[in-house]
């Protein structure tokens, strides 16, 4: 006969369960030296946050949903990614056009 597991419920009371939902046990900061960073980069990404940063706040001022934002910056990020998607594309086509003219003509001789 296979053992049969029984399983033990927990009840909690409403002011229980509002004690175990607000404890939230917060990780120190990690503090690195400015020194180890690429200042260069560390720059740059206070510059995109910044820019980030006032392209939501922007949207969110002029009355727009928080998803409307949200959806507004990814179908962005998606568009500008196509884009360099298609560049990279154009540019592999002529250097393959480049390469089949090579062949072929190294074909008639």
């Amino acid at each position: 006969m296979a053992e049969e597991k029984q399983e033990q419920v927990v009840e909690f009371d409403t002011e229980q369960l509002q004690e175990l939902m607000n404890v939230s046990e917060q990780l120190p900061p990690i503090e690195i030296q400015m020194e180890d960073y690429d200042q260069d980069e560390f720059h740059r990404g206070i510059k995109d946050s910044s820019y980030l940063a006032g392209q939501i706040t922007a949207l969110l001022n002029a009355g727009v949903s928080e998803g409307f934002v949200l959806d507004f910056l990814l179908n962005q990020a998606t568009i500008d990614h196509n884009i360099r998607a298609a560049e990279i594309n154009k540019e592999m086509n002529i250097e393959i056009a480049k390469n089949q003219r090579i062949t072929v003509e190294k074909n008639e001789l």
